[in-house]
């Protein structure tokens, strides 16, 4: 009889390979999504198929292999260790498993290694604060599995919620910045998070909470109180945008050439929103935006590194999923 919980860590996912044929590939898979890229079908396949995967493909696969390590793209590697840690923390009446939306491990792979292992399963998005650009498109590759399985047995099913106001999550944050941030060294923190287009924060599930932008503030309001940080050290910015459409502001540009006009030169900058360092904290913010902020006149930015695999978070999370029983 079994007698296991599964726990199924869920993120985006990362192309197979830095290649530009595996890039190319990846791309319309995660653009096509109407809960990554808002836009009318026919539009949004003209944009993804028209113009992104075949000009923008090579650019990509660039940028990947910047990033790229000898282990695999930092997104998929730091997951997994992150699940080996819980893993360990959790003990053998828990299987832990990553599951991916994209590129390997998938999440149809790891449910069918958990649905002939447990009784019990949990998902849980790795993602703090909710979107349907990141929750829900995970979410939706998980509810695709189920209606596609066809099976006598079926075990308790639990998908978990965003996190972002959670005791685990923010001491895990405080955790992080008492060791890498250094206000001595650094004039302003920034709280950096992914944006979205405004139209889809405008027809997001409001029957969840809090938009997006409003989680984000949140987090950075309560992570900042847990510091002691004081209100003109510290403010939120969004970044990674795309397309001539608003987005959520204020861009981390403009919140750096406000900076500038205060008279910083020298910002440190973490990313509460995302669990793991991907392309869009490494590159995007640790060396492309280094490079814009001082061409602007900018001293320094000092990327902190995400949650990844440090173990007090892992510590935290398994507290917390020992808790949900």
């Amino acid at each position: 009889m079994k007698k296991k919980t599964g726990l199924l860590i869920a993120n985006v996912g990362s192309p197979l390979s830095p290649r530009r044929g595996d890039v190319r590939r990846y791309l319309p898979k995660f653009l096509m999504d109407p809960k990554i890229l808002p836009l009318p079908w026919p539009l949004r396949a003209l944009l993804v198929y028209g113009c992104i995967a075949p000009f923008r493909a090579g650019g990509a696969a660039k940028r990947y292999q910047k990033i790229w390590t000898p282990e695999g793209p930092p997104l998929v590697v730091q997951t997994e260790a992150f699940v080996a840690g819980l893993q360990r923390e959790l003990g053998d009446t828990y299987i832990v498993r990553t599951g991916m939306a994209l590129g390997a491990p998938s999440i149809k792979s790891a449910m069918e290694d958990l649905w002939q292992q447990c009784d019990r399963i949990l998902f849980l998005p790795l993602f703090p604060q909710y979107a349907d650009s990141s929750n829900g498109a995970v979410l939706a590759k998980f509810f695709h599995y189920l209606a596609k399985k066809h099976t006598t047995f079926c075990p308790e099913l639990h998908t978990l919620p965003a996190f972002n106001s959670e005791p685990f999550y923010l001491d895990s944050m405080v955790d992080l910045l008492q060791s890498e941030y250094q206000p001595d060294r650094h004039e302003h923190l920034l709280f950096s998070y992914h944006g979205l287009p405004q139209a889809a924060v405008k027809s997001s599930l409001a029957e969840r909470g809090p938009c997006y932008p409003t989680q984000c503030r949140v987090t950075t309001e309560s992570v900042a109180l847990k510091m002691g940080l004081s209100p003109e050290t510290y403010s939120t910015c969004f970044q990674s945008r795309l397309g001539l459409q608003a987005w959520t502001e204020p861009y981390v540009e403009e919140a750096l050439l406000a900076l500038y006009a205060r008279g910083i030169r020298r910002v440190a900058i973490v990313c509460p929103g995302f669990s793991a360092d991907c392309l869009e904290t490494q590159l995007e913010l640790g060396v492309e935006l280094q490079d814009w902020w001082k061409k602007q006149g900018g001293i320094s930015i000092h990327l902190l590194p995400c949650l990844n695999a440090r173990p007090f978070w892992i510590h935290q999370t398994a507290k917390w999923i020992l808790s949900l029983r």
